[in-house]
């Protein structure tokens, strides 16, 4: 855009200098004066002072335009970068939480599995209880039994 605005202020300096020099032609053919030909002349030329001020601040504002662009890709690159800093942080922790995770998953898997064998060790053990409860119960019957023979025994 500011290349276009140079060409065309470098394109209007030419008209206007072209300009500038039929006006010169025309004044030797015609009777035009001496000071208005100077007039429009020193028009022309403060027209050619403007344009080439105009011109040279486009330039200046080309080449700050262009350091502000490079600026920008500079600090777009170290963007990327950042992202993609980050990007592996992320995949990183993502696969130390599933590991964790899977840690967690495995430790509750053994829990759970001897608490199942605590369980089915202590449902057997209830069973040896009540076994030998029953068996103490008969024992205990019988040695009332074997009491009262010894008694009968001993009466006889």
């Amino acid at each position: 855009l500011a290349n276009s605005h140079i060409d065309e202020q470098k394109a209007e300096i030419e008209e206007l200098r072209e300009q500038l020099e039929s006006r010169k032609m025309d004044m030797e053919r015609s009777e035009i004066s001496h000071k208005e030909l100077e007039s429009k002349i020193e028009m022309l030329c403060s027209r050619i002072s403007i344009l080439e001020a105009d011109l040279s601040n486009s330039r200046e504002q080309n080449d700050t335009l262009s350091s502000d662009c490079e600026s920008l890709r500079e600090e777009g690159n170290r963007a990327k970068t950042e992202v993609s800093n980050l990007e592996e942080k992320l995949e990183t922790t993502k696969e130390a939480v599933l590991s964790i995770d899977a840690d967690k998953l495995e430790a509750e898997l053994r829990l759970a599995a001897r608490e199942s064998e605590l369980t089915d060790r202590i449902d057997g053990l209830e069973k040896d209880l009540l076994i030998a409860d029953e068996q103490n119960g008969k024992l205990s019957s019988d040695g009332v039994k074997l009491g009262e023979e010894i008694e009968i025994l001993k009466v006889e």
